[in-house]
């Protein structure tokens, strides 16, 4: 292979070509920016058209309502989409007025999505009493979504709702992608001797096979204080940089993910679509390494 050319090797010409080449691909950067920024704008309008249909899929799952025969029909067809074998259900037998409920309707989502290795088996009763995940987009100078986490009394915290708000930054970075800014929680109120998050993070330290504990689903609702926070300009020690980027993009990764699953719940409650951890356990030969939008 002939040697690379460096810049440096090129002559003072080519070297003011290049960074007029650099000059237009900064106006490019502009240019994405205002797209992204256009497209969660796009989000936010449409979003509001998906509240009927979101409400809608609450009254049934909390049997608040009846599902129609023009639902069940039209959801019969999707299932025979999906798997040519699917039989069509039997008459109802249940009386008039009287709606069946679906529970743990978002546990078996949630565990069945990419979001499932998050959930720890002392996180799945406090799970069971999950009722419903919203999606809202607040105003703000930049791009963010929240994400809303509805429960019934349970015995674990006192809160009803937990929202998790996912902010990004006005910089694009090289992949063409908004980098992350910070991520706004509500508290989590646990009652007494029910923390969550510290029983797993105390589970099997000092076992001579775990150098620590485990980090509980609830965790994604509870980030770390250092991302709950915009960046600040100027000097950071490079390792708490480091660590403060990779809280942050496990934490969106997390929130996209649950994002995501929101229009297909119901796929994922039924099995019918494979998580990317499935696809991989499936291509073990396959030793390409994924990337996030958000690596430098």
């Amino acid at each position: 292979m002939d040697s690379l050319t460096s810049y440096e090797d090129l002559s003072v010409d080519a070297q003011r070509t290049v960074q007029g080449i650099r000059g237009v691909e900064d106006k490019m950067s502009t240019i994405q920016k205002e797209f992204l920024f256009a497209r969660f704008e796009l989000e936010r309008k449409w979003s509001a058209k998906f509240q009927d249909a979101y409400a809608r899929r609450l009254a049934l799952l909390s049997g608040q309502a009846e599902a129609t025969s023009d639902e069940v029909s039209r959801g019969e067809k999707r299932s025979r989409r999906l798997d040519p074998d699917y039989k069509k259900l039997p008459a109802s037998k249940a009386s008039k007025g009287k709606a069946a409920t679906v529970k743990k309707f978002w546990l078996e989502v949630l565990s069945n999505s990419d979001v499932g290795p998050h959930i720890l088996e002392s996180d799945v009763h406090a799970l069971e009493h999950l009722t419903n995940i919203a999606i809202s987009y607040p105003q703000g100078n930049t791009p963010v979504f929240a994400l809303e986490f509805a429960f019934s009394d349970n015995k674990y915290f006192k809160n009803s709702k937990i929202m998790v708000t996912y902010h990004y930054s006005a910089e694009v970075l090289p992949s063409g992608a908004l980098r992350y800014s910070h991520v706004v929680a509500d508290k989590i109120h646990w009652k007494p001797k029910q923390n969550l998050i510290e029983k797993a993070a105390q589970a099997d330290v000092g076992d001579e096979d775990e150098e620590e504990g485990e980090m509980s689903f609830f965790s994604m609702l509870q980030p770390p204080a250092p991302i709950t926070v915009p960046p600040r300009p100027g000097k950071h020690d490079d390792d708490d940089e480091d660590e403060r980027e990779s809280d942050l993009e496990l934490t969106f990764e997390f929130g996209l993910t649950v994002k995501e699953l929101l229009l297909n719940a119901v796929d994922y409650f039924m099995g019918d679509v494979i998580s990317d951890d499935d696809d991989e356990d499936e291509d073990d030969d396959d030793d390409w390494e994924g990337y996030s939008d958000n690596d430098d």
